[in-house]
């Protein structure tokens, strides 16, 4: 039987989290909760079908908003990848970490 080789392409450690946030399309503001966060990306759990390389902007309210291009949509979740300043991004997830939920 072939074992498949299946490999995780990320090259951050994502941080879980349930942190209430927005994403916004063309000024459209969709609500989300942010399932996991990386510098590179983060998975978004919202009930909107967005389009693959989707340009969008997250918004983490008072920790603050970044560009990203959406990567897939899934069963009720959408996976981006972040666009902007990657020490900004690094910045944010470290304030998710600590507040946990929001």
């Amino acid at each position: 039987m072939p074992s498949h080789n299946y490999s995780n392409h990320r090259t951050d450690e994502r941080k879980s989290t349930l942190f209430q946030a927005k994403f916004l399309i063309n000024d459209e503001a969709n609500n989300c909760a942010i399932l996991d966060i990386s510098p590179g990306g983060a998975k978004l759990k919202t009930g909107v079908i967005v389009a693959a390389k989707t340009d969008i902007v997250v918004d983490l309210d008072k920790i603050g908003t970044f560009t990203a291009t959406t990567a897939w949509c899934s069963n009720g979740a959408v996976g981006v990848r972040f666009t902007g300043n990657p020490e900004l991004i690094a910045n944010a997830v470290m304030a998710l970490a600590m507040f946990g939920t929001g």
